[in-house]
């Protein structure tokens, strides 16, 4: 069996928000195979980049373990951390603000060189030369300062950073978010291109699922800090089980003009993480509510290849009438 490039097991993190705790996420379970792509997904809030954050050791966890390569690296610190940043890297979601703007495109791409290596000043030229040819760009670019790129060549400048240490992972923290829809597009088939010929894998994380599409293999859907779908991308969006997934799957615009009235939003609101309701954590917004959601709390089993935290999946729609006609409850 293929040992996991990254495992994350019962990862959880909260904040002190004056005399009251912040659940950012909890109970999180996962893992990333080489040369894999594993879509994190979710509204805005719900601890997408917390996890990122804890995973590059930015961030402490409160509980669980993260595995990278079979070792334990939530109690590395030091040297020993310096040694594992080389291995996993991160592409951040506003190229406009993360690059340095007093430093040129030659200087951005040689920090990690400086911070991580010994090479000599040719050799990090040229290492500097291929990542930017690697991205699609070329050396005309080395003297240019950030102000003089256009949203792309900024992104890839990012990229090409990630790049720099030949790492195994790079988390991508929505990425394509701050460009145009024609942008998007160039730079998702880039990092396509990448993972195929790099052998790359990649934490990606969105709340696009047209992108999520493109470019996972598996993908974790998550609510209120917590991960309530997981699977093959086409599992999860053909035979959806979790009500969440299926309303964000419904929130997608068309082209088709047949499709393009049959948005469907969801009512109510999202619960605050500093009062999480007792059970399901989607209970306020469920349509498919019953007493057994407010009192127990549902998780993924990881037993399967595609799981939910449901206790009345989509799929089972019989099981879930004959049981909501005994328990159901009034939202």
């Amino acid at each position: 069996m293929v040992q996991s490039l990254l495992r994350v097991t019962d990862l959880a993190k909260s904040y002190s928000v004056g005399q009251q705790t912040l659940q950012a996420f909890q109970h999180i379970n996962f893992d990333i195979q080489p040369g894999e792509c594993v879509a994190l997904v979710g509204e805005s809030g719900c601890g997408k980049s917390s996890i990122a954050m804890t995973i590059l050791k930015l961030i402490d966890a409160d509980c669980g373990h993260i595995h990278f390569c079979g070792q334990d690296i939530s109690v590395l610190k030091g040297r020993q951390l310096k040694q594992l940043r080389k291995e996993y890297s991160i592409v951040f979601q506003n190229p406009y603000s993360t690059l340095n703007p007093r430093l040129s495109v030659q200087k951005l791409l040689e920090e990690p060189l400086l911070t991580h290596t010994k090479l000599s000043k040719l050799k990090r030229l040229d290492k500097v030369i291929e990542m930017l040819t690697t991205v699609g760009l070329n050396e005309n670019m080395l003297n240019r300062m950030p102000h003089e790129l256009s949203g792309g060549q900024r992104q890839r400048i990012g990229i090409a950073r990630a790049l720099m240490l030949d790492p195994k992972l790079i988390i991508l923290d929505e990425p394509t978010a701050a460009l145009d829809v024609s942008v998007q597009a160039t730079i998702v088939n880039l990092l396509n291109q990448l993972k195929q010929e790099r052998g790359l894998s990649y934490l990606f994380i969105t709340h696009d699922l047209g992108l999520v599409e493109r470019i996972a293999d598996r993908v974790l859907v998550m609510y209120l800090g917590e991960i309530v779908e997981a699977g093959p991308v086409g599992d999860v969006f053909h035979h959806t089980q979790h009500p969440y997934t299926q309303a964000l799957l419904n929130s997608i615009p068309s082209l088709d003009p047949t499709q393009r009235d049959r948005l469907q939003a969801l009512s109510g609101e999202v619960p605050s993480a500093l009062n999480r309701p007792h059970g399901c954590a989607f209970q306020s917004r469920c349509q498919r509510l019953s007493e057994k959601c407010q009192k127990a709390f549902p998780r993924i089993a990881q037993e399967r290849p595609h799981e939910s935290a449901c206790f009345y999946p989509l799929l089972n729609e019989h099981q879930h009438f004959a049981t909501n006609q005994q328990d159901k409850v009034t939202i």
